[in-house]
């Protein structure tokens, strides 16, 4: 009897073994895997050799030849092309291809931004988190804010080739050109780049266990836009109803002038600060606000003392003399 179930016992795992044997084997006309041998199809998806959940190639590989892809495949298939068709553009190329396309901006967007500025800079910057984690990119994709600003100055700049006395056809074009091109481009240029140099070169921290990131030139081109705007609110708009006194000769008028310029670039520090704070891979934005800041009190107070000497220093003249020659 012992004997006799020993040899079932054998017949069975005969059986077994040879059922396994054959479920190995590749069928007549069955789709070969890519990159994997018939019989491996399990150990090659757990390596990622071939599609599936563990796959480590594009989701365009994730089928076997010959054969439709799975439900899952064609899932996975199907995110990888939304995101790359919604993926921001983070070249200045795309910006610019951008911005000779009026139907890509959103201009509602725009000015609630500009609220944000003004009432509510604690979260104007809000939406750099959300871009960073579905558009890869802290700066914004949407020119709309620039295009808002340029109408801005443009509009400003007429204002004050009237208040000037401006007739020819020649210097309203001169003055609009230049402060576009100068006051708010190559400046802005020159500004965003030396703030984009400092972050980058002395306040990225580096860990270990993390992804490297750094500052895009777009997103300090950004911040100067977000700044120029509260500045652009005081030394342009401001200063424009306030022309009849500060462009007198009097204490009063010079005063007045430095504190305006004092305001407007306390103002512009502050939204500075704001900007490189929100990114949290920036160690001291501090630096940004406190030292400028300081530069801002001394030359306040070497002023009061020039004016305590009679020496009298208005930059509203200044300006106004070298942009419309008073």
């Amino acid at each position: 009897t012992a004997l006799r179930r020993v040899r079932r016992r054998g017949r069975a795992g005969a059986l077994a073994r040879g059922r396994r044997q054959l479920a190995r084997r590749p069928l007549r006309g069955a789709p070969k895997a890519r990159g994997a041998r018939p019989w491996g199809r399990r150990r090659a998806r757990r390596r990622g050799k071939v599609g599936g959940c563990g796959a480590s190639g594009p989701p365009s590989a994730m089928h076997f030849e010959g054969g439709p892809a799975s439900p899952r495949a064609q899932l996975h298939q199907d995110a990888y092309r939304r995101m790359r068709q919604y993926k921001a553009p983070n070249s200045i190329p795309d910006y610019l291809r951008r911005l000779c396309d009026y139907r890509q901006m959103d201009f509602e967007a725009t000015f609630d931004q500009l609220g944000k500025l003004l009432f509510d800079s604690e979260r104007a910057y809000d939406g750099g988190q959300y871009r960073k984690q579905y558009k890869d990119q802290w700066a914004r994709d949407d020119p709309a804010f620039v295009v808002v600003q340029i109408a801005f100055l443009l509009v400003a700049s007429v204002a004050y080739a009237l208040a000037f006395h401006v007739h020819s056809v020649w210097g309203f074009l001169w003055i609009m050109l230049y402060t576009v091109v100068v006051d708010w481009f190559v400046v802005g240029a020159l500004v965003s780049t030396a703030c984009w140099y400092v972050a980058n070169k002395y306040l990225r921290q580096h860990h270990a266990h993390s992804v490297e990131q750094e500052v895009e030139w777009l997103f300090a081109f950004d911040v100067h836009c977000n700044g120029f705007f509260v500045s652009f609110l005081v030394t342009y708009v401001l200063q424009y109803f306030l022309l009849p006194v500060l462009l007198t000769k009097s204490v009063v008028a010079c005063l007045l002038s430095n504190l305006l310029y004092a305001v407007a670039l306390t103002w512009y520090l502050y939204i500075t600060f704001l900007g490189y704070r929100a990114l949290p891979f920036l160690s001291y934005p501090q630096v940004f606000l406190y030292y400028p800041l300081m530069a801002i009190v001394l030359w306040l107070l070497f002023s009061v003392v020039l004016l305590t000497l009679r020496l009298k220093i208005n930059p509203t003249m200044a300006f106004m003399a070298f942009h419309y020659a008073m």
